[in-house]
C-alpha cells in the first residue's frame, strides 16, 4: 500500500492487496515447481489444452508480430471466462514497430479492453517472456520502455491483474486473432470469428 501511494499517487485497498499477494503467491509457487522440472534451455512444448480459472477471473491471450518483410506489426487477443467460454476477441494493425513493442502493444489494448468491460480479475497470458519479465520486475514503473510504465499505471487501478508466461504452442488462438486482417481501428468480435474456430476447439478441454 506505501508503495502504491509512493510511487503511484494513490493507496491499494485492503481488498485488493490480499487478491494480489495469494494470486502472486499461487503463481510464483507453480513458476518454481516448473522449474524444478525444467533444465535450463529445454524446450516447453506441454499439451495445448485450456486450465481452468477460478470462478469470476477471466482470461486474456494477447500476441503481438511483426512482419519481416514490412516491419508492420499487428496484435491481438482473446477474453474468455474462468471456464474458457468465449467473452470478446479483438486485434489492431500498429504500424512499423519492433517485436517486443508489439507485444506490449497488446497487452495494452487488453488492458483498455478489460477496464472498459469491468473485468476485475484479469489473468494476462502471452508466450513473449521479456515482455512478461519487464512487467513483473520490482520497479516495471520506472521501466526505460514507456509502455511498460503505461502498462503498469493501468494495472495499479484497483483492480487484480497477473501477467503470466505461457509457451506459443499455448497461444495459438491469440496468435490466429492478431493475424486476422487488422486495421488501424481497434476491431471487436463479440463471437469467434470463423478462421479461429478450429483454435478455440482444439484448446479447451471439457
Amino acid at each position: 500500500m506505501r508503495n502504491s501511494w509512493v510511487f503511484n499517487g494513490f493507496p491499494l485497498s485492503t481488498e485488493s492487496i490480499l487478491h494480489k499477494s495469494v494470486t502472486w503467491a499461487r503463481y510464483y509457487t507453480e513458476s518454481c515447481v516448473l522449474k524444478e522440472h525444467v533444465s535450463p534451455g529445454t524446450a516447453l512444448t506441454p499439451h495445448a489444452h485450456w486450465e481452468r480459472l477460478d470462478e469470476g477471473w477471466v482470461c486474456l491471450n494477447t500476441d503481438g508480430g511483426v512482419s519481416s518483410s514490412t516491419g508492420y506489426g499487428s496484435v491481438g487477443g482473446i477474453f474468455r471466462t474462468h471456464d474458457g467460454s468465449w467473452l470478446l476477441g479483438f486485434n489492431k494493425s500498429v504500424g512499423v514497430t519492433q517485436p517486443l513493442q508489439s507485444e506490449l502493444w497488446a497487452i495494452f489494448y487488453g488492458l483498455q479492453i478489460a477496464r472498459d468491460n469491468g473485468f476485475d480479475h484479469l489473468l494476462i497470458q502471452t508466450d513473449c517472456l521479456e515482455a512478461v519479465n519487464r512487467l513483473n520486475a520490482p520497479y516495471a514503473g520506472s521501466d526505460v520502455n514507456a509502455l511498460v510504465r503505461a502498462i503498469v499505471r493501468m494495472r495499479n487501478t484497483g483492480w487484480v491483474t497477473v501477467v503470466r508466461w505461457i509457451p506459443r504452442i499455448e497461444n495459438k488462438l491469440a496468435d490466429a486473432m492478431a493475424k486476422l486482417d487488422a486495421t488501424y481501428d481497434l476491431a471487436l468480435f463479440a463471437a469467434a470469428p470463423m478462421p479461429l474456430l478450429p483454435y478455440l476447439v482444439s484448446v479447451v478441454s471439457v
